[in-house]
């Protein structure tokens, strides 16, 4: 009963928010990193810090490096920021002046060698604590705080992998900070490929947080390490992929989270185009204005990118075309491109060769169009007879309904479809025999219930 009346709660958030409610986004609210884990107001975190009020401002690491983590720095105390160093992650909760704060070492000496015990193992033993305090700066600039001693402390380095994602998964991420977050598990997602089913549920956890915590949108700095981590998290074993997709829905979770990226990212008058080094995934956003009379266009291939906006001329590889009357849905224009990995642990039918094309306009579902869309895809990778479809999240299947081939010149094959989502050219026998369009999984409100479901887990 109590998992439901939590559900109700967050299907009725989501609700609000596509009405237009504006809410505070202080905390991530998300996949198990919520600041439920965390301590009280004041402390603000648990066993290494996780967790913590939005007041707060978050949790670092105990680093010289730091800046204010809250809405800027309050009169006569020391503001709340977090710190980073090569001993993790530390919050420290704004104080005044002659104020000592205690906070525990990121990561226990129990931890260390790459013991990766569960955290209910050591969190109730005696740890190494980090002290702090507020002093009023002789300089005339008001109380600051005095560096953190942290040498007692393990360093990152000596800890498990299971223990670092867990230990970032807990981070509250306050304002400012999304970025370094998001640097920080790019770094970790080296280690992708052996990564364990529990490692990939705590990634998934993780992104879900740097998503959901910018208060003010994705900069590009923050959606470059974040598209640059989903691409590297593509080499996990297949095998624990598929597992974890039959339990926990996570290449779901990884698509929609890529869909639902793209509508948080701060909105300028230049085109944002992020193409990952393998160049395997690219996703680019385009701001729509009343320059675009005649529709916008997108082409890719492996490595290169181009757009209206941008008149580099390439080899096509694949593309969408987009009729003006369509714009006036949305914001911005967004096309990402993608390889199997995701798609093929949710529908084993998903051919390995050729693009998988992400349309989308604002963060809505777009379908029903009487103008359609028209998606431009190289089949020389492909064998047999082809067929256009798109991906129904709700079969997790390809399906043909609304997608139609409406012309093949050599090697090029062109489609069109009235509503917008992910498209492939599959195999013929690969089509599910869907009767219904369901529109494209990057909402705001399909990102929220998601994490709605991912909490009763």
């Amino acid at each position: 009963m109590n998992r439901l009346i939590v559900l109700a709660l967050f299907v009725t958030i989501a609700v609000l928010t596509v009405n237009g409610q504006k809410g505070s986004q202080g905390g991530h609210g998300s996949e198990g990193g919520d600041s439920g884990r965390g301590g009280s107001s004041e402390e603000g975190g648990r066993g290494g810090g996780g967790g913590g009020s939005r007041e707060e401002g978050g949790r670092g690491g105990a680093g010289h490096h730091s800046r204010p983590g809250g809405r800027g720095r309050p009169r006569n105390r020391c503001p709340s920021e977090v710190t980073d160093d090569d001993k993790g992650l530390i919050q420290w909760p704004s104080r005044k002046p002659g104020e000592r704060v205690s906070r525990p070492c990121p990561f226990d000496r129990r931890q260390a060698d790459g013991d990766d015990s569960e955290e209910s193992e050591y969190q109730t033993m005696n740890l190494t604590m980090v002290f702090r305090v507020c002093v009023n700066g002789s300089d005339g600039a008001g109380p600051r705080w005095q560096n953190p001693d942290t040498a007692e402390c393990l360093p990152e380095e000596r800890v498990g992998r299971r223990n670092r994602l867990r230990h970032l998964r807990n981070t509250f991420i306050p304002p400012g900070q999304q970025k370094k977050v998001a640097r920080k598990f790019n770094n970790m997602t080296n280690e992708a490929r052996n990564f364990r089913k529990e490692e990939l549920l705590d990634a998934v956890g993780i992104l879900a947080n740097i998503i959901s915590s910018g208060e003010n949108g994705t900069d590009r700095d923050t959606l470059r390490e974040v598209v640059e981590s989903m691409e590297k998290m593509k080499r996990v074993d297949p095998k624990v992929l598929k597992e974890s997709e039959k339990t926990d829905k996570i290449a779901s979770k990884m698509l929609q989270y890529y869909d639902t990226l793209a509508s948080t990212v701060e909105l300028t008058n230049e085109t944002v185009t992020i193409t990952t080094p393998g160049g395997n995934m690219t996703m680019v956003i385009s701001p729509l204005t009343d320059d675009n009379t005649e529709g916008i266009s997108f082409a890719a291939s492996t490595g290169e990118v181009s757009s209206d906006r941008e008149t580099r001329s390439i080899k096509k590889k694949c593309g969408a075309k987009l009729p003006r009357s369509v714009l006036a849905l949305g914001d911005r224009a967004v096309f990402t491109l993608q390889s199997h990995e995701y798609f093929q642990a949710i529908d084993e039918k998903t051919p390995k060769g050729g693009c998988k094309i992400g349309v989308q306009i604002g963060d809505k579902p777009v379908k029903d169009l009487t103008d359609k869309v028209n998606i431009t895809f190289d089949r020389r990778e492909m064998t047999g007879d082809v067929a256009c479809a798109f991906f129904d999240f709700e079969r997790n299947a390809w399906s043909g309904e609304g997608v139609t081939k409406i012309a093949e010149d050599g090697d090029e094959i062109t489609c069109s479809s009235d509503h917008l989502t992910n498209f492939a050219l599959v195999e013929e026998g690969a089509l599910s025999g869907t009767d219904h369009v369901t529109g494209f999984s990057g909402s705001v409100f399909g990102l929220l219930v998601s994490m709605a479901l991912w909490y009763l887990i």
